[in-house]
């Protein structure tokens, strides 16, 4: 093998060669990741994906306003548990 490497334009070539004339071939480790494809949603599943996104970033954002709120009363003196 470690001869046949030398002798062989490149390894991946060598490689490829042993695996196109072999039974078995290499592990399915060695031949690189396998790609698979996503099942494609319907309209329905998308609407409701998008719905779903659009709550969680609404509600990220009302949390991101209410620490600013929180930590500019603080800068104020004004505790927050007192405001209505």
């Amino acid at each position: 093998f470690e001869e046949a490497i030398r002798n062989a334009d490149s390894a991946n070539e060598l490689r490829l060669a042993i695996k196109l004339k072999s039974r078995r071939g290499e592990p399915a480790a060695a031949s690189g990741p396998s790609l698979s494809f996503e099942k494609e949603l319907s309209a329905e599943e998308l609407a409701a994906e998008r719905e779903a996104e659009m709550e969680r970033q609404q509600k990220r954002r009302r949390e991101l306003e209410d620490q600013e709120l929180e930590r500019k009363m603080k800068e104020k003196g004004l505790d927050s548990r007192f405001s209505g």
